[in-house]
């Protein structure tokens, strides 16, 4: 069953440039929920502001940027009835990690990751708690499967783990507020959130240490190359209206599930792996997921 009188239902999305959050949006406003989407970039903005009903709010937002959090929220506030809450607050904006090794990224490659895919997060869910909780509304976390297992991409998945702890933590806390609570981890799924990745990762290694590079070596930069650029060959962007699928579920359905597992991957592999002992698991994980070499000094 899902929810009613969703005309007067605001749901408020971050990260709607691309993606999921601009696929989101664009499906909620269709359906009658007041949207109010933000996105980074001004030409993001003006697409979403032409293409949706007058209903959709666009505007800009850096999730990273706790000022211009706290501006978004004096701008939804004034959109809001004053008897109004949130009706859903839909966490969705996100960067790529590099997908190197943890000894490849400094402060700067850190930083960069955990102020949008964590912090991120608890900031906005922070600043606009009081009016989900005035909305009796919910908390819809965008997480990954690497949130449950690592496959390599330190960066990436250190954020996506602490996201999800975080919403556990939400999901307690604020259900005597009579909020619910979401969770989605979705599995291999090509976004836009890819770009850049190889650019990225070129930089890191052009920059690392000479010693760095001395103990891995050219081939196993080049087999890591190759690697990811086969993992994001294999994704298919079309599969990607699935995990809008469960975004909207768990934005419309008044029994929505705590965590959304998305992709036969998540459900058939992720989920099982991390139920397993490490001493099972990493060995797999590696054949399938590490470059096939190992660092030069182990060798020695």
């Amino acid at each position: 069953m899902n929810v009613s009188d969703i005309k007067s239902k605001h749901v408020l999305i971050t990260g709607c440039d691309t993606g999921f959050g601009n696929m989101l949006a664009k499906r909620l406003d269709n359906k009658g929920f007041r949207v109010i989407a933000t996105c980074l970039y001004k030409k993001s903005v003006d697409e979403l502001t032409s293409s949706c009903s007058e209903s959709l709010y666009a505007l800009q937002m850096d999730v990273s940027d706790k000022e211009d959090i706290l501006r978004t929220l004096e701008l939804v506030k004034q959109r809001l009835p004053t008897d109004k809450g949130l009706w859903a607050l839909v966490n969705n904006a996100g960067v790529s990690g590099s997908y190197v090794p943890f000894d490849w990224m400094n402060g700067q490659e850190w930083d960069r990751i955990l102020k949008v895919n964590f912090f991120g997060v608890v900031n906005v869910t922070t600043t606009f708690a009081s009016l989900i909780k005035k909305g009796a509304g919910r908390v819809i976390n965008v997480s990954s499967i690497v949130g449950r297992i690592s496959l390599g991409g330190c960066g990436y998945s250190t954020t996506k783990f602490a996201v999800e702890g975080f919403t556990d933590c939400v999901r307690l806390q604020l259900r005597s507020f009579g909020v619910t609570t979401c969770l989605i981890e979705p599995g291999f799924f090509k976004t836009n959130l890819m770009d850049g990745i190889v650019e990225r990762r070129e930089m890191i290694w052009k920059n690392l240490p000479d010693d760095i590079k001395a103990e891995y070596g050219q081939d196993y930069y080049d087999k890591l190359v190759k690697l990811l650029q086969d993992t994001k060959d294999s994704m298919n962007e079309e599969r990607s209206t699935i995990v809008v699928d469960a975004m909207e579920h768990s934005v419309t359905s008044w029994w929505p599930k705590s965590r959304y597992l998305v992709g036969w991957e998540s459900w058939f592999l992720f989920r099982i792996f991390s139920f397993l002992p490490a001493g099972m698991i990493d060995p797999i994980m590696l054949r399938l997921f590490s470059p096939q070499t190992q660092a030069k000094h182990i060798k020695e």
